[in-house]
């Protein structure tokens, strides 16, 4: 993992531990089921708005009698009443609460096919006084105090040959957890001594929070399964999900990423071409095109085959399919290759005809793939790469371009100084301009000799470089606002491959009193910058766009939230391209007489069966 991502990783982390008064417990049903938990830091909440209509709910408010000061007072307590219909996804499902004080933040509850049990009342920070649980569960537990290395310890028992799947995962994703399993094989010093089998860690801390174990006994007994916080970063009494499974039951839906906060109902409006998850496909150059106002006419995709190697080892069969888009045309066909072995040497390497799909494997260590192309002189092209199967740090693929001398004209790796520390980091895509015309040579490998095996798989897609609108950053995700005030929002916009044009920013479904106004902001002073070798490569350019959302002094209320679109449309050379959404994000305008008329609609929405989403 790249130094700056760690760091950052530990900041959203320690931003966690300072927003610990907001959260829910239990954080998953069984479908099917119902659920009761209860809610913190959402005082007077009085509705719930989830992301499908298979999950109903109800906030419900009672007191409580607690002691302050030796004295007993009595205080409000709310609670998530959660009906889960048998029909609904499992996974992450996103959820808003809705009180006085507004919407709330995008919140999680986690839908599973398998019983829930909840982590019992006595500690379980020690292997003498681990929770015994079985398989075929999920476990709701606490990180009683993770800052100070508190550790919970389950035991189980398995037979011989019994392969079993392990996961964690942050109820939130307030925290980030780890996974360790041990056995107890003891001492001459302590008989109750544990032998550590296995150690599970999520692959990359910025795109996921679910260590993962699949470990296979090769005899019988009792174990120990323990759940931590990586580093000892985790809010005080900090929920989270383990969920032990044995392999043969496991089925292909609960083989996902159970634990990846991302709402299976959500529009997807992600994008993001600089990380080696990305899907590259066939459809790929078109949903490029859909960010730039230069759209082309049609495109042909040439599939069917393998490219060809100098020795004729692999003869295409291509089939063309044509796909349609709009106006004028820049790319008229895709070629779709597969590497044949061997490919090693440059007197062996495939021939490819690009814009061109290239799939392969990194099959066992010290391979490499050859692949050879033609340019023209100033062919400007753009190399994006996919690790479908495991991403760094697992796989580390590196690219690199030679001539016909063996010259390297270029790689993925950007060298970079930060805090005066030399970094070398692979990136899933670079571009670069072809100076000569000739032929070259795309090499392909892992970053080490010593690795290589079936999940090395990889996607390149090699084509020529198309200006366009890049990854869209909004921060801020739901909007609150008083008669007479005023909300920023700030995107971050990438210019990817030399976009220069305008963009056109709207936003459809305002509650009424509610406009949006452009502003502007003085740029900070940024210090010295940091040393990038070949920054115009793997660094696009970028601009800023604030918002102001300003709702007048007699905008009405907004009971419920408003559903706001926000959408953009590239602009160039006084030629608009077609909007594309960004982001859907809530908006209330904050009255006192909110809450009962939104009892009147709930009741209104309850009766006539239609979705509170709605």
């Amino acid at each position: 993992m790249r130094l700056r991502e760690y760091f950052f990783a530990i900041f959203i982390l320690l931003c966690a531990v300072a927003s610990t008064a907001q959260s829910l417990f239990p954080p998953c049903v069984q479908r099917g089921a119902t659920l009761t938990a209860e809610i913190k830091g959402y005082d007077g909440a009085y509705a719930v708005l989830f992301d499908c209509d298979s999950l109903t709910g109800e906030v419900v408010e009672s007191e409580i009698e607690v002691e302050e000061d030796g004295k007993s007072v009595t205080k409000k307590q709310y609670s998530l009443k959660v009906d889960a219909a048998g029909e609904t996804v499992p996974g992450a499902h996103a959820f808003r609460l809705v009180s006085p004080a507004g919407v709330s933040k995008l919140l999680w509850l986690q839908v599973s096919e398998e019983p829930t049990i909840l982590q019992g009342t006595t500690p379980n920070n020690t292997p003498r006084d681990a929770q015994h649980v079985g398989f075929q569960i999920v476990v709701q537990g606490k990180l009683s105090d993770a800052s100070s290395g508190v550790i919970d310890y389950y035991s189980f028992d398995v037979e011989e040959g019994r392969e079993l799947l392990f996961e964690a995962g942050s109820g939130d994703g307030g925290f980030d957890p780890t996974l360790t399993l041990y056995e107890q094989s003891g001492s001459w010093f302590d008989e109750e001594r544990l032998k550590r089998l296995a150690y599970g860690d999520e692959t990359n801390v910025l795109r996921s929070t679910t260590p993962q174990l699949t470990y296979r006994f090769a005899k019988p007994g009792r174990y120990f399964v323990a759940v931590a916080a990586f580093v000892g970063v985790a809010p005080a009494d900090a929920p989270y999900l383990l969920r032990i499974t044995s392999t043969e039951d496991v089925t292909d839906s609960s083989e996902e990423d159970w634990f990846t906060l991302t709402s299976p109902h959500a529009a997807n409006t992600e994008w993001d071409e600089r990380n080696f998850d990305r899907v590259l496909d066939t459809e790929r150059i078109q949903q490029i095109w859909t960010r730039t106002a230069d759209a082309p006419k049609k495109m042909v995709i040439q599939a069917g085959g393998a490219a060809a190697n100098s020795q004729g080892d692999a003869q295409p069969q291509t089939e063309e399919a044509a796909v349609d888009v709009e106006p004028s045309t820049t790319i008229d066909a895709l070629s779709l290759a597969s590497e044949v072995e061997p490919n090693q040497t440059h007197e062996e390497a495939l021939e490819i005809s690009i814009p061109v799909l290239i799939e392969g494997r990194i099959g066992f260590p010290a391979d490499i793939d050859v692949f050879r192309f033609k340019v023209e002189a100033e062919q400007a092209l753009a190399f994006e790469i996919e690790t479908p199967e495991t991403i760094p740090p697992n796989f580390n693929p590196r690219i690199n371009v030679f001539d016909g001398e063996g010259g390297e004209l270029m790689s993925n790796v950007f060298k970079h100084v930060e805090n005066t520390i030399m970094i070398n980091s692979l990136q899933a895509k670079t571009i670069y301009t072809f100076k000569t015309a000739g032929e070259y040579y795309l090499h392909v490998r892992d970053v080490t000799s010593r690795e290589g095996d079936e999940r090395f798989a990889y996607r390149i897609l090699v084509r020529p470089q198309i200006p366009h609108v890049g990854r869209i950053e909004v921060m801020e995700d739901h909007f609150n606002l008083n008669p007479g005030g005023v909300s920023k929002l700030t995107a971050n916009i990438a210019q990817e491959e030399g976009f220069g044009g305008d963009l056109a920013v709207t936003f459809e479904n305002l509650p009424p009193g509610v406009q949006v106004l452009s502003a502007a902001e003085v740029d900070p002073d940024t210090g010295v910058p940091f040393e990038m070798i070949d920054k115009e490569r793997f660094v696009p350019k970028g601009q800023k766009v604030n918002m102001i959302f300003l709702a007048s002094e007699d905008a009405p209320g907004t009971p419920l939230p408003r559903m706001v679109r926000m959408e953009v449309r590239p602009i160039s050379a006084n030629k608009p391209g077609p909007p594309f959404l960004v982001k859907e994000f809530p908006i209330m305008v904050l009255r006192p007489e909110n809450k009962d008329l939104a009892m009147q609609q709930l009741q209104t929405i309850a009766t006539s069966d239609e979705s509170s989403l709605e």
